[in-house]
């Protein structure tokens, strides 16, 4: 009986790693080739196939700046940019 729900134990906890690390990947793809080969002209033409298009753009951040391990500073901004202006 406790064999049985070791063995239980043993899988799930495998089966809970192996789920957790293939989530880990990144869904990115990397080019791998060196951009010598490729030239400048395919360099420009992947800047603009991913050029962000916007209008306005507004971006919060929150920054800690600890120094000496003992003082403690945070920081709260916001980013507001409008498109030709």
């Amino acid at each position: 009986m406790k064999r049985n729900r070791f063995k239980l134990v043993f899988g799930l906890l495998f089966i809970l790693i192996l789920a957790g690390l293939q989530s880990c990947k990144t869904k990115r793809a990397i080019i791998k080739r060196p951009l010598k080969e490729q030239g400048e002209t395919f360099l420009l033409e992947k800047m603009a196939e991913s050029e962000l298009d916007f209008k306005s753009f507004n971006a919060r951040c929150a920054v800690t700046v600890i120094t000496d391990k003992k003082s403690k500073t945070d920081f709260r901004g916001q980013l507001r940019i409008q498109k030709d202006s």
